[in-house]
């Protein structure tokens, strides 16, 4: 891992004294000859927190990201996981990795940047506070250049309410 990335960070998004998220990096080799391997940094949810991920057909795409003026109904939560367009996945899933930067290595100028969605949106997950059922959206914060950026819970509400973004 490239000096100047910070350590794992754990996030409580709800002040209910238990994390729900980690900030992490990974090591994503290259997978063809002429391809470059990069350290992957972004987020994933600790054991009693899920992210809403979106879904075609049997593979999972990518994170749901509820945008500005946006709302997730319950119904139209409910259509989505029955459908199979949506699932909720857990800490003990590798595919709940949210990839936010990366950085190449074995070249000699080495950047971070960051994915092109990664801040479109906020993300969707789901908590427990205080033995309650809660989703909520939190967003992405740059910190700047460096691959450093942070997370913010924007707004949860008990499950079964209308969510939206604040």
């Amino acid at each position: 891992v490239p000096s100047g990335i910070p350590p794992d960070e754990r996030v409580n998004l709800n002040s209910d004294e238990v994390d729900d998220l980690v900030i992490t990096a990974y090591n994503e080799p290259a997978h063809g000859a002429n391809d470059l391997g990069q350290f992957v940094r972004g987020i994933a949810p600790l054991p009693g927190t899920m992210l809403l991920m979106t879904r075609e057909g049997s593979v999972l795409l990518h994170a749901f990201r509820l945008r500005e003026a946006e709302v997730l109904t319950p119904e139209r939560l409910a259509s989505g996981l029955a459908g199979n367009e949506l699932e909720w996945v857990n800490a003990d899933d590798e595919r709940a990795f949210v990839p936010l930067a990366r950085h190449p290595y074995g070249l000699t100028l080495q950047t971070w940047t960051f994915d092109a969605n990664a801040f479109d949106g906020a993300l969707v997950y789901r908590t427990m506070e205080y033995d309650r059922p809660v989703i909520g959206t939190l967003e992405i914060l740059s910190a700047g250049t460096g691959g450093h950026f942070g997370v913010r819970a924007q707004t949860w509400v008990e499950e079964g309410q209308v969510l939206d973004t604040r």
